[in-house]
């Protein structure tokens, strides 16, 4: 996991930022970043020089989202929904596929909440490194000493066959770690 800092050395709170991103875009109020504190807020009115604009993920957005999560999850792990998730989306958008999701699959909608959280987390980090206002870091930081973290840290997360075996690494990890839990 990427952590964002600003030119005061201050953390931005990203997970914040993604939540207020996927909030609805009709009825909230445009969302801002402190640049002092790395606050994001929902301010109606009062904005200062302080704040940075950021854009909502719009309904357009989330629609593109959910015509991807169709063709590149669904298609390929659970092609029986594809058919019926696509007809959702036709006719009512990104919700109405989630709706389809939730109710009329084998837990598909997780995949699919997994899915634009990851899409929204690629959108902060394009927003917040892309902006011409505020020289924003990006620091890599983990979720600890994992090999998958590693591989990363070592700058090597783009070789597949090392995050491969990264990914088996930690999967049997994580099966050793259930193991010896069920031993307590």
């Amino acid at each position: 996991m990427d952590a964002y800092y600003l030119p005061n050395g201050v953390r931005i709170d990203a997970e914040r930022l993604a939540e207020l991103i996927l909030g609805n875009v009709e009825t909230s109020p445009q969302i801002y970043l402190d640049i002092e504190t790395g606050t994001p807020a929902e301010i109606a009115s009062g904005v200062s020089e302080k704040h940075l604009p950021i854009e909502r993920y719009t309904n357009i957005m989330r629609d593109e989202a959910a015509r991807s999560f169709i063709d590149e999850v669904l298609s390929d792990m659970a092609s029986v929904y594809v058919i019926n998730a696509r007809i959702a989306l036709t006719n009512g958008g990104w919700s109405s596929m989630e709706q389809f999701l939730e109710k009329d699959t084998d837990g598909w909608v997780h995949s699919w909440a997994q899915f634009i959280s990851d899409e929204v987390w690629e959108y902060v980090d394009e927003h917040l490194m892309a902006n011409p206002n505020v020289p924003i870091k990006k620091k890599f930081e983990g979720c600890g000493n994992c090999a998958i973290c590693e591989l990363m840290r070592k700058g090597e997360g783009g070789n597949q066959a090392k995050l491969i075996k990264a990914f088996e690494t930690e999967n049997v990890m994580q099966h050793v770690a259930q193991q010896l839990e069920e031993k307590k």
